[in-house]
């Protein structure tokens, strides 16, 4: 942390109770929660609104109840491009090993959607919104922030805070600046998505699936976008032996899943958008909190979600914060409150999803499961399903 302030830095900034950096969902949820209790919130996102993100575009059920909450559940509900209410694991050679229908359906819609619609909510509720504004962290110490602001046209500013929340993303420069990153646990995959185009009537395994396409280094993640394109993310170990370029690794999976070659469109490769790219995963944090900081979303941590929990993760911890933060001024009491119920929520579908991770990194031990679970359904169909759900809902969290 830096405790004095720079010599360029003339006059005083300008005040706020909060500044949060970063306003995909994690960021627009906490400011349109601070904004709407008073509070004085600058939001400042450094991308434009139609920048694409590294996302699987897949929003959880559970994620709703909060969205409707600030009035956006409809339109978001209406802007959705699918639903999901399966989800699927592949093996090399097609092998469904779980195909297991959620209780709720989630929805599949763009970032490119969701974070304006998130971000118009945030200014309405009172929130000084700025994107394509670029943030540093000049200042940090237990009475808070300062931050240097430039805007894309150029124009300069210096803020303030007594809170600033970080909630930009893996790699967070809040987090460093806090000194909250965990060395000790840096990742050595990397993740990416892209959309492509896709063939209307073909692979019908995918309607309605998020299906989990699983090799010894990594696996793809695929959901439909409309009839016509398919969104896809995958994890990749930075020593995979398969291709490691984007594009390659989609060839290389279509080569080795039929299901993924009927899904692609002729030419997909020519077609391919919004390809991005994220790393190293997993990024963890040592705490989510410090004198003057919190961190929501993936700024928190981050571990590879299987059923389109990364953007519940997001708005669920913008919760818990807002809720902490109803206690009162920023102080060690809402910091120990924010740390508990974050660990007791996002830390334990964290943990939930690394045990996860472990299990489809060795597909031997994913098949072994799934010959046992059509096994069980073969011998005793009437008590298998009651009996096995419990354990497919660890195996294939929602």
């Amino acid at each position: 942390m830096t405790s004095a302030a720079p010599s360029s830095l003339h006059g005083e900034p300008m005040s706020h109770d909060v500044i949060v950096l970063g306003a995909g969902p994690a960021g627009a949820v906490i400011a349109w929660q601070c904004a709407r209790r008073g509070l004085d919130v600058l939001l400042v996102e450094r991308r434009p609104d139609v920048a694409p993100k590294c996302c699987g575009h897949c929003l959880h059920p559970a994620a709703m109840v909060h969205l409707d909450a600030m009035g956006c559940g409809e339109i978001i509900r209406r802007s959705a491009r699918g639903s999901t209410r399966r989800g699927l694991l592949i093996l090399n050679g097609d092998r469904i090993v779980i195909d297991r229908r959620f209780d709720e359906g989630g929805l599949v819609i763009s970032r490119r959607t969701i974070d304006p619609l998130l971000r118009v909510a945030a200014a309405d509720a009172g929130a000084d919104v700025r994107t394509a504004t670029a943030a540093r962290v000049v200042t940090l110490d237990s009475s808070g922030a300062t931050l240097e602001v430039v805007e894309e046209v150029g124009q300069r500013e210096w803020h303030s805070a007594p809170l600033l929340i970080g909630a930009d993303g893996i790699g967070s420069a809040v987090a460093r600046a806090a000194g909250l990153v965990d060395r000790d646990a840096v990742g050595r995959k990397f993740g990416f998505s892209m959309s492509l185009p896709a063939r209307a009537s073909a692979a019908p395994e995918l309607d309605g699936a998020i299906a989990m396409f699983v090799e010894r280094d990594g696996y793809l993640g695929v959901v439909r976008e409309g009839s016509e394109r398919l969104h896809c993310a995958a994890l990749i170990s930075s020593d995979a032996r398969m291709p490691t370029r984007p594009l390659d690794v989609i060839t290389w999976f279509a080569e080795r899943s039929t299901i993924v070659a009927r899904a692609l469109a002729d030419g997909w490769r020519d077609d391919a958008a919004d390809i991005v790219a994220t790393g190293p995963l997993p990024w963890r944090t040592t705490a989510r909190t410090a004198p003057g900081v919190a961190l929501v979303g993936d700024a928190a941590g981050y571990v590879e979600p299987f059923t389109g929990e990364g953007m519940r993760w997001a708005i669920e911890s913008a919760w818990l914060l807002a809720e902490a933060l109803e206690l009162g001024p920023w102080n060690e009491a809402v910091r120990a409150r924010y740390e508990q119920a974050w660990r007791e929520s996002i830390g334990a579908m964290h943990r939930r999803c690394a045990l996860v991770a472990t299990i489809v990194e060795s597909p031997g031990i994913v098949g072994a499961v799934g010959g046992l679970v059509g096994m069980t359904r073969r011998v005793w169909p009437r008590f298998s399903d009651a009996a096995l759900a419990p354990f497919l809902r660890k195996l294939v969290p929602r």
